[in-house]
């Protein structure tokens, strides 16, 4: 019971250091800092917001965390830290510039990686190589802080993840050395987490990242050590529960959620559920404060998702997305990157926690299949040459879609058996576009590579976190294009809750589009701002319409359009 005691003091007074770099820390200096953005578990429960679908995706924001940490990689062949990976931008005093860790490399060659394997191209390559480089020069293994300190541990942990995932996205063995040096340190070095929290949540993210490697190259004695570690930690935080709301350096609570999941929750799958229920309850959601706060909050995302992906419960599930899209707006510069904490300024992101919102974050969106239902898909001639429109429920956002093209007849070749028409040949088949289509929901891309007097068949593709889906086909014949200002297509009509117009530009023009009832009285105007040459689609509600048949105006300058939408309810 005294040592019990003993123990929960010792968690309320171990504390976060205030410095704004993930460095090794020492163990004395962690423990004479105030605690910083410790609030009691589930104190605020944050409301279900899940992203809108706009002309940013998860892939786009996931390309674009990729992207930014390239500019923080010391590329210069000279430099003795050639390929490492800068702690964060300048923040006008250099000091994150000037500090490179094997930690922030390692997360980065994963981030890469992951997606080089998911989006099936590789713009990362020579970044990753020379990221590489690093590490064997610098092994997590040898880190700062000596055999057995925390830091070792955790950047060896970081080690398994960037090696296992690096060989899933290329095939290649290379450097499945640096892997087994790896597991075979954090084999050897179990932390005294009793006499530390920080030793805990740093040994069940060992445990985590120990199971999944060992289970990866079919390492029996890895996943063993790993399941005894995290079975004494597992019983260890049932008696102090606090852990699961305590943040220290750069980890929180979350850690433990996770970590417990993916090492002895996969040994013992039938216990899960159960015990999930009944702890993760007292797991953190937010941390309003914090020198590390925005890290903090990213553990505590990948434990919420870890627990909603486990028991279905869908508190879980919002919470994560709250916690990604909040984490998200940090990036107040727009350049892909987040800082530590949320006072820090844009100048001030950092390469390890703008990693953690990938891994921990936009990574959720991309696991297993995503259930997407077509509800319509049309091909429509205009002025530019195919317009395509399509739209789609699903349960999660997608990645992306591709589009392919082929010729059915022309007036040199004449018409096309039906026969021929279903048949899906696949060396008649052309992909159109050169990167995954996204955007607004429905969606719609111009194909401008059409020949007039030619009949066309399309096939639209979703791109799935792990597979690619044929949603359906159309067919257009490219015959009367129109050479001015009109509307291409409504849709849905007739309409329920809301409408989504084409609209043809032959010109840069600003666009006001009016909808009359059939007294001709003015029940809805809108007002766009100039747009370019070209086909654009405009959504707004109709939820307030009463039932009954409207006519829509789009006006350009001197010139008018007009179509028909019937509302229902």
């Amino acid at each position: 019971m005294y040592k019990n005691i003993i123990l929960f003091l010792l968690a309320l007074t171990l504390t976060a250091s205030p410095l704004l770099a993930t460095i090794y820390i020492p163990e004395e200096e962690l423990s004479i800092n105030p605690m910083l953005g410790d609030q009691p578990g589930l104190a605020f429960t944050p409301p279900p917001i899940q992203q809108t679908l706009g002309y940013k995706t998860w892939m786009d924001e996931f390309y674009a965390e990729a992207e930014f940490i390239t500019t923080l990689q010391v590329l210069d062949p000279d430099d003795p830290n050639y390929g490492g990976m800068r702690e964060g931008e300048d923040g006008g005093d250099g000091h994150l510039w000037d500090i490179i860790q094997t930690d922030n490399t390692e997360e980065s060659i994963w981030v890469w990686c992951r997606y080089h394997e998911l989006f099936g191209s590789n713009p990362f390559a020579d970044n990753t190589s020379a990221a590489w480089q690093y590490c064997l020069a610098n092994p997590g293994w040898e880190e700062e802080g000596g055999a057995g300190g925390y830091y070792r541990n955790y950047v060896s942990a970081w080690g398994l993840l960037c090696a296992m995932k690096y060989k899933q996205a290329t095939g290649d063995d290379t450097y499945d050395s640096y892997g087994e040096s790896c597991a075979q340190y954090l084999c050897d070095w179990v932390l005294d987490y009793e006499s530390s929290p920080l030793n805990l949540l740093v040994d069940i993210w060992s445990a985590g990242c120990l199971y999944i490697y060992g289970d990866y190259v079919g390492n029996d004695t890895y996943k063993q050590s790993a399941v005894d570690r995290a079975e004494d930690i597992k019983t260890h935080v049932e008696t102090i529960t606090i852990f699961l709301s305590y943040e220290t350096w750069a980890m929180s609570g979350g850690a433990i959620v996770w970590g417990l999941v993916n090492s002895y929750f996969r040994e013992n799958p039938d216990e899960t559920v159960e015990w999930l229920t009944t702890y993760a309850p007292e797991m953190e959601t937010y941390v309003s404060a914090g020198s590390w706060q925005n890290a903090w909050n990213a553990w505590y995302m990948l434990g919420h998702y870890a627990t909603w992906k486990e028991t279905d419960d869908t508190t879980y599930q919002d919470n994560y997305d709250w916690l990604l899209n909040h984490l998200m707006e940090e990036d107040g510069d727009d350049d892909g990157g987040i800082p530590a904490a949320e006072v820090d300024p844009d100048d001030m992101d950092q390469s390890w926690v703008s990693n953690y919102l990938t891994f921990m974050g936009y990574d959720g969106h991309f696991q297993g299949d995503i259930d997407v239902e077509l509800i319509f898909f049309e091909a429509k001639p205009i002025a530019e040459g195919a317009l395509l429109q399509w739209e789609i429920i699903a349960d999660e956002p997608i990645m992306g879609f591709n589009l392919y093209r082929r010729e059915l007849d022309s007036p040199s070749s004449g018409p096309t058996p039906a026969s021929l028409k279903s048949k899906l040949n696949g060396d008649s088949w052309r992909k159109i576009n050169t990167a995954p289509i996204t955007g607004l929901n429905p969606y719609s891309f111009t194909d401008r590579e059409v020949d007039k007097d030619t009949t066309y068949e399309f096939k639209l593709e979703a791109l799935l976190s792990s597979s690619l889906s044929i949603l359906g086909n159309t067919e257009v014949t490219i015959d009367t294009m129109p050479a001015a200002f009109t509307i291409t297509s409504v849709y849905p009509n007739p309409a329920c809750d809301y409408v989504t117009m084409a609209i043809f530009l032959p010109l840069s023009s600003t666009v006001q589009i009016t909808l009359y009832d059939l007294s001709g009285r003015t029940v809805l105007r809108h007002n766009l701002r100039e747009m370019g040459e070209g086909v654009h689609t405009v959504k707004f509600e109709t939820v307030e319409l009463s039932e009954g048949t409207y006519t829509i105006v789009a006006k350009s300058g001197a010139e008018r359009s007009s179509a028909q939408l019937v509302v229902v309810r």
